[in-house]
């Protein structure tokens, strides 16, 4: 079964603290789930900072080893120097650090009114967006998602219009949220958009 561990023996969707008091009590619970931990950990590491990482780091290990050859060791000074010009080099490595933090945090709902994602490293940030709101919905699978047979549905929601238009405005982009790194990412992707076909169904329904 594909949502295997999601389900109690009754039958009822498993609910999580995450989502108890975000999702009103009213909404119906279709789908929920968690990332993957080993593609978010092989993702962390493979990211597009790597080869920057590399480069800058390489470079700086060069500069510290000369100065120790010919010096005999490090000056303070240069230590303090190095430590803070490293500092893209440490962000990296504590990205890998905290992946488990992150996947602690990182989790997904679809109800059968919107789709609630968690996220964060240090705090939880919780994201939703109701199924009206959806604009477009699209599969990816990179490298890593195909190699653990995961995937992610991208989610994009029309721009939020403001009540008040501001005397020098800036044109509102649509909002991306996605559903990241999960085995059944096919089955998400056409659970929304049957959800959004029924909105549609709606929306027609009260223009008539």
């Amino acid at each position: 079964m594909i949502l295997g561990g999601l389900f109690s023996k009754g039958g009822e969707m498993e609910r999580t603290d995450t989502f108890n008091e975000i999702a009103p009590h009213g909404e119906s619970w279709l789908w929920h789930s968690k990332a993957s931990l080993k593609c978010l950990f092989w993702e962390s590491i493979f990211n597009p900072l790597l080869p920057f990482c590399l480069i800058w780091g390489a470079l700086d290990g060069l500069f510290i080893f000369m100065m120790m050859k010919s010096e005999g060791h490090l000056p303070l000074a240069a230590g303090l120097f190095f430590a803070i010009h490293l500092m893209p080099v440490w962000g990296y490595l504590l990205g890998i650090i905290l992946v488990v933090r992150h996947h602690n945090l990182t989790e997904f709902l679809v109800t059968d009114q919107a789709v609630y994602i968690s996220s964060g490293y240090w705090g939880r940030t919780i994201r939703s967006v109701s199924f009206k709101e959806i604009m477009q919905v699209e599969i990816h699978q990179g490298f890593f998602d195909h190699l653990f047979e995961v995937g992610d549905v991208k989610i994009t929601a029309y721009p939020t219009v403001p009540l008040e238009r501001p005397k020098f405005s800036i044109q509102q982009k649509p909002a991306e949220i996605a559903i990241i790194d999960v085995a059944d990412f096919k089955r998400v992707y056409h659970l929304i958009k049957e959800r959004m076909a029924v909105e549609a169904r709606n929306l027609q329904r009260l223009d008539f």
